[in-house]
């Protein structure tokens, strides 16, 4: 029940044991296993109790930010449901998968997942480890749902291992504060990074070079204002290292 979940599963399982997934999933810009997800037959947009009872799922995974009724409603039709733990640091990120996997009853897969991830990041960590503090770059990732990137989220935790500076944390801005056109001005980050996977997203980095209130930004006067795949930037899942070092490699091309 939930597109991030999708994800990960489709590297575990194949998709024929799926029965439904969520429609975020099957855009190429929005998950890195869209051609996967495509492959299963029912795609929901939204997770209606009925059309799941429906479906007659052997088991139903649900986040834990899903409400007490919604879990004891599955249930209570008998169906098999297990709520997930969800936490916004990268190590958490192959105890997910790994849990998931276990779940699916694919123990091995997840692991081959976990391993791939964990080489990953040391290749992450080596190329961090060359960048010195006076050198590090900011760069800030918008998005649409309020507070997803700011301080405390998984963003926030993936630029500490890629040694990139992120505003929000710098200036101690509380958790889940909106990114207003006042604080975006107040960050002066060297990178904007806008997430996209429709064509209307792409308005929004058009809009930071036509509005003279971003003028006097570093990522616009440097060009920096850059479209990336949602998935690169949604990506608390097996990608994770992977993307890690697609965005170290736009704000750090030296290494």
């Amino acid at each position: 029940m939930t597109s991030a979940f999708d994800t990960i599963l489709l590297d575990i399982v194949s998709p024929q044991r799926i029965v439904a997934i969520g429609s975020l999933a099957t855009y190429e810009d929005y998950s890195l296993s869209w051609q996967k997800a495509r492959q299963v037959p029912i795609v929901l947009r939204e997770y209606n109790l009925e059309r799941i009872v429906a479906l007659h799922p052997d088991v139903v995974i649900v986040p834990d930010y899903y409400s007490k009724d919604t879990v004891d409603g599955l249930r209570g039709a008998g169906i098999p449901t297990v709520v997930i733990h969800t936490d916004t640091t990268v190590e958490y990120v192959p105890q997910l998968i790994q849990r998931l996997a276990d779940v699916v009853n694919e123990p091995k897969q997840g692991k081959k997942l976990v391993d791939i991830i964990n080489q990953d990041l040391d290749i992450v960590k080596k190329k961090a480890d060359r960048i010195a503090r006076d050198d590090e770059r900011s760069a800030i990732f918008l998005s649409t749902m309020s507070g997803y990137t700011g301080t405390g989220s998984l963003f926030d935790h993936m630029c500490t291992y890629m040694h990139i500076k992120h505003p929000p944390s710098e200036l101690h801005y509380p958790s889940r504060i909106p990114f207003t056109d006042e604080r975006i001005v107040e960050m002066n980050p060297d990178f904007v990074f806008v997430p996209v996977y429709r064509e209307k997203d792409y308005r929004m980095v058009k809009q930071f070079y036509e509005d003279p209130a971003y003028s006097g930004m570093k990522a616009v006067r440097d060009k920096q204002v850059l479209p990336m795949k949602s998935a690169y930037l949604y990506t608390g899942n097996q990608y994770i290292g992977k993307v890690m070092l697609t965005i170290m490699n736009v704000v750090y091309p030296e290494l």
